[in-house]
């Protein structure tokens, strides 16, 4: 056990290395404390473009003893609305940590993959039916609820208590003022939307009335 121990304290050091080395695109984290290699925490900048931009999203990351023969357990620290996250048990279910785990991913990969979901969900292991069935019948809804939470628990999120900062990604800070100007443009846009909605349903109702004035008019 000693041995093994040793073994996975020294993949660890290695994948940290390599994330100081190459961290992936607007993520930042690494062990809370240094003399635990077992947990971390990462924080992800919400992407551009989705219901997310402007937060700042904590998740902690639990390595087991028998990593990495076992995935990590990965629970989300900022409240988040996502199909794919619990709700109340903030656990997320990628499906590359449950029937799709490799030894050969790394925290990297994982990095990468938290990203992925928060631009384009899927609907494999999800947590939350309720939320899936909106999702899938009214994804506007799903989308408003989405930004909603991130601007009430993600904006303000601090970067993760961690032993190595990503340099080589964007501040997070200019990414919160550009990406909240997005989701105001956002906003906007989907307004309009709504605006234009309404306009082609005025429109449909006047060429009903239109057509009922002519049948009227050919039985004069």
């Amino acid at each position: 056990p000693y041995l093994f121990c040793m073994s996975v304290l020294k993949r660890l050091h290695r994948e940290l290395k390599d994330f100081q080395l190459d961290p992936p695109e607007s993520c930042y984290g690494g062990p809370v404390d240094e003399s635990n290699m077992f947990n971390w925490h990462l924080s992800i900048i919400g992407p551009p473009n989705s219901p997310y931009a402007g937060g700042v999203f904590t998740f902690s990351v639990t390595f087991p003893q028998d990593y990495p023969f076992k995935p990590p357990k990965v629970k989300s620290i900022t409240k988040i609305y996502h199909l794919k996250i619990g709700s109340k048990c903030s656990c997320a279910y990628l499906d590359a940590l449950c029937d799709q785990w490799s030894p050969a991913l790394t925290i990297s990969k994982i990095c990468t993959l938290l990203s992925d979901i928060l631009i384009q969900p899927d609907d494999g292991n999800v947590c939350d039916a309720e939320i899936l069935r909106q999702f899938k019948t009214n994804r506007a809804k799903y989308d408003a609820t989405a930004r909603e939470w991130t601007r009430k628990y993600a904006m303000d999120s601090p970067l993760p208590t961690a032993q190595i900062t990503n340099t080589q990604t964007t501040d997070p800070i200019n990414v919160n003022n550009e990406t909240q100007q997005q989701e105001q443009n956002n906003q906007q846009q989907e307004q309009n939307n709504q605006q234009q909605e309404q306009n082609n349903q005025q429109q449909e109702q006047n060429n009903q009335q239109q057509e009922q004035n002519n049948q009227q008019q050919e039985q004069n």
